[in-house]
């Protein structure tokens, strides 16, 4: 999901065959665990040491699949979430108990096939009928982020949130 929400939103900044370059992209995320994971891999490269750990307080939920594509070159900008009533409603629920080792047989296998149903059929889905038709805006950006400046930022919210 997170790769076809990326591939939707860099669509409609770079047209007409551009390619993507991701140095002329900001990209805002509100979802941790696979989104910031695929996130990283064309944005940091194959290397796991650069990884981006999620800051403390980002939860996962329906709400949270948003993103904002900016691209600096043009001021042009796109918001990116996941229509309602897609994503199977009991999801982070199974997801839970299945970390907390709650979960029941029958609810393991519910759990599957939302898996199998979301793999399977969301591919198949146009990228309006996932994501409806979001319009590019033009922005205006104040502020600057450093290179490595996020990832020092988030290690040290970490930090202070676990003591």
């Amino acid at each position: 999901m997170s790769f076809m929400a990326l591939s939707y939103g860099t669509s409609m900044l770079f047209t007409d065959g551009e390619p993507v370059n991701f140095e002329d992209l900001v990209i805002f995320a509100r979802a941790p665990g696979g989104p910031i994971d695929l996130l990283d891999f064309f944005v940091k490269g194959r290397d796991n040491t650069k990884r981006t750990w999620p800051p403390s307080g980002m939860i996962s939920g329906m709400k949270s699949f948003t993103f904002d594509f900016m691209r600096k070159s043009t001021l042009q900008g796109v918001h990116v979430e996941l229509q309602d009533g897609l994503w199977p409603s009991d999801w982070f629920e199974l997801k839970k108990k299945k970390k907390t080792g709650t979960i029941t047989k029958q609810e393991e296998q519910k759990q599957n096939d939302n898996r199998a149903y979301v793999l399977n059929q969301f591919p198949l889905k146009s990228f309006q009928e996932l994501f409806g038709t979001p319009r590019p805006y033009t922005f205006v950006g104040w502020g600057t982020l450093e290179s490595g400046e996020m990832d020092k930022l988030i290690r040290a919210q970490r930090h202070r949130s676990r003591k």
